[in-house]
This record gives C-alpha cells, sequence and structure tokens, in this order.
C-alpha cells in the first residue's frame, strides 16, 4: 500500500467492504479528479479477487503477487474493465450513432454493452469489476438504463463510479451505491510522498502546495516543471486581471496540464466480452506504480 499518497481510513473502508460477506455491489467514489480515485478503485478490485484473501489479515491485502493482482496491476485483467468515453463494450442498435470519435459522454450503447457482459460470468475473476469514469458523463438515457443493474445485479459483479460532479447524477442512481468520499490530502502528506520519490525539496513543496491536495497531480508538476511556472502564471492572470473565479483559474491550468497528456485508448473484442485485445498504457495520474495496487501515482 506504499504507493497510495494518504488516504488511510477510505483504504480501511474498502478492505472491510471488500471482505465482507456481501461487498456492496455499487460504489461511488466521490472526489476530485486526481486525488486517488483510479488507484482506490483498482485497489478495491484487487481486494475482491486476490487469492490470498482468505490466508492473510486485511493489513497485507491485497497482496500484489498472485495472478490476478498482477494482472489489474498492469490493467491487463480480462475481467476488470474501464468503461469510459469511447466505445468500449459499445452495443450497437439499428439507428443508433456510433461517432465515437468526437464523443463527449458516456452513451447508451456502452451501457447496454454492460448490461450484457454483466449478464454472464467472469472469464476468470472471481467478482468481475467495472469502473465507469465519469460517471458524471452518461447522459440522461444512459443512466436510466443502468439502474436495474445497479439495483440487482448479478452476485459476480461489482460497479465502481468515479465522479467529480455528484449533483449531474441523478437521485436514483446515487441512492443505489454505496457513497465514499475522496478527499483532497494534506499538503505535508503529499510533500513527504514527493519526497520520497526523490523530487528535490523545492520542487516537491512548490508542487504539493500548487496540486491543492491532489496528488497525481502533484507528481505531474514535480516530474514537469514547465507546468508549474504555467499554472502559476494562470493563477496569477486571473487573479491580477479578475477575469473569473480561482475555479475559473484552476481549470483553465488543468486544461494545460490535460493537453500534455498522451490519450490512452482500451479496446475490447468484438464480441463485447471486455477482455482487452490491446493493453493501454496507464495514464498520466496512474503510471509508475510497483505490483500490488495497480498504479504508483497519486491516481485520477
Amino acid at each position: 500500500m506504499a504507493d497510495l499518497i494518504g488516504h488511510g481510513p477510505l483504504l480501511n473502508e474498502l478492505k472491510r467492504l471488500a471482505l465482507s460477506a456481501e461487498p456492496p455491489h455499487a460504489i461511488l467514489l466521490d472526489g476530485p479528479e486526481s486525488t486517488g480515485r483510479t488507484l482506490l478503485a483498482r485497489c478495491y478490485a484487487q481486494l475482491l479477487n486476490c487469492l490470498e484473501r482468505e490466508n492473510r489479515p486485511a493489513t497485507e491485502l491485497p497482496c500484489g503477487e498472485c495472478r490476478p493482482c498482477r494482472l489489474i496491476h498492469e490493467q491487463k485483467h480480462a475481467d476488470v474493465i474501464d468503461l469510459g468515453i469511447g466505445d468500449t463494450l459499445c452495443h450497437p442498435r439499428s439507428g443508433d450513432s456510433h461517432d465515437h470519435d468526437r464523443a463527449r459522454d458516456i452513451r447508451i450503447c456502452q451501457v447496454r454493452g454492460l448490461i450484457d457482459l454483466v449478464s454472464r460470468y467472469p472469464l476468470e475473476a472471481r467478482t468481475r469489476v467495472i469502473t465507469i469514469d465519469p460517471a458524471e458523463s452518461m447522459r440522461p438515457e444512459a443512466q436510466n438504463s443502468l439502474l436495474k443493474t445497479l439495483e440487482e445485479p448479478p452476485p459476480h459483479t461489482a460497479l465502481i463510479l468515479l465522479t467529480s460532479a455528484p449533483q449531474d447524477l441523478l437521485a436514483t442512481v446515487l441512492s443505489r451505491c454505496r457513497r465514499l468520499e475522496v478527499r483532497p490530502v494534506p499538503l505535508s502528506v503529499v510533500e513527504a510522498a514527493l519526497l520520497a520519490r526523490g523530487i528535490r525539496p523545492e520542487i516537491a513543496a512548490e508542487a504539493a502546495g500548487q496540486a491543492n491536495g491532489r496528488p497525481g497531480l502533484a507528481i505531474q508538476l514535480a516530474e514537469q516543471p514547465s507546468l508549474l511556472e504555467d499554472r502559476a502564471r494562470l493563477l496569477e492572470r486571473y487573479d491580477t486581471n479578475g477575469d473569473g473565479t480561482i475555479d475559473q483559474a484552476e481549470r483553465a491550468a488543468m486544461r494545460r496540464e490535460t493537453s500534455t497528456r498522451t490519450p490512452a485508448t482500451r479496446t475490447t473484442d468484438p464480441k463485447g466480452s471486455g477482455a482487452p485485445t490491446k493493453s493501454a498504457p496507464p495514464d498520466r495520474d496512474d503510471r509508475g506504480g510497483k505490483p500490488g495496487l495497480g498504479s504508483g501515482r497519486g491516481g485520477a
């Protein structure tokens, strides 16, 4: 668990839920981007599927060594699927629009593919885990079509919804999920984690300060110091000219940082089984981790 920055109590809660007699079938991780949501979701998938569940105390789980833990860490497990904006799990019907290249939302055809997939047993996992990110990007009709699955999912399936805008989710979706808040990490914890990674003290302090409790962003800023200067200029411009609120400045800075990333794609087999036909590289917020936690980033 050394790769996770902060979130000790939340991680303990995920362990308690995963190891309980009846783990919740749907979890909502609600918090800002880059705070660790993606990493926590992968860790939960490992906890549900670790082969050492019955042999080790909770403090030593997930083991990070068994086949499921390693595959989930490498994002190669056929039964652990990331459903995001794009064509993952697309299950078209006649008359549907399927131009996913410019998609900005998760569409109903993808949710139909999810529903079809969970109706079948996993290929090898104890529990199939599907992470929907960002959940708020689901269109209303897609959210409505997911309700029955959220309420009565197959016993071998767990759904994890990641969101930074729960107000954009239907109340009926929220009510069917176990909601866990992913809060920003204290500055001192983020700075200490950067120092432990070998970041120079002055860069670690500045990156932690500008990240505002988001470890994934702090790591990105520390690895690309030029982003620190760009971000500072944007924030100063908004503050000096009165062009908008600090939230607007933060969003502008985040857009600048996001534009530096190389998008990763994850494809599925033509039959929609969810098995990846091409391994996707970890995204900028979740790369470089040690085996056993799914990622070394502070998380998305």
